[in-house]
C-alpha cells in the first residue's frame, strides 16, 4: 500500500486533501480474480461503484457520521446516489433503517409513559 501525500494545493481545505489522499491510497489496491479456463489469476476491472473501500475511507466516513445533523446528509445523499460505491450505498441505506426503527420504537415508548 502506497503512501498517499497530504500536501497539495494549499487552496483547497485540509478535509478536502485528507479525502483525496484516502482515495489516491485506494486507487494504488489492485484486484485480482481467478479464471475458470485457466489456473492464473486475471486482474479485473472495477468500476467506480465495485471498487473496495478501503479502512481509511470507513474510518473518514465514521468520523463524519459523528457530527450532528451532518450526518443525516451523509446518509441520505449516500443511500439515494447513483454514483456512490455499492458497498457504501448499502451501509447507508441500513443505517437509514436502523435510525427509522430506533425512532419508532422511540416515539412508541414516550407515547406509552405519559
Amino acid at each position: 500500500m502506497g503512501k498517499a501525500r497530504l500536501s497539495g494545493d494549499p487552496g483547497r481545505s485540509m478535509t478536502s486533501r485528507w479525502i483525496a489522499a484516502l482515495r489516491a491510497d485506494t486507487d494504488n489496491d489492485h484486484d485480482m480474480s481467478t479464471s475458470n479456463s485457466a489456473h492464473t489469476a486475471q486482474p479485473v476491472e472495477r468500476d467506480e461503484q465495485d471498487k473496495r473501500i478501503s479502512t481509511g475511507e470507513w474510518f473518514g466516513f465514521m468520523l463524519f457520521l459523528s457530527i450532528p445533523l451532518l450526518n443525516i446528509v451523509l446518509l441520505l445523499s449516500g443511500a439515494f446516489s447513483k454514483r456512490e460505491n455499492v458497498t457504501l450505498r448499502n451501509f447507508c441505506r441500513a443505517v437509514l433503517i436502523w435510525l427509522a426503527i430506533s425512532a419508532v420504537i422511540g416515539g412508541i415508548i414516550y407515547l406509552v409513559r405519559q
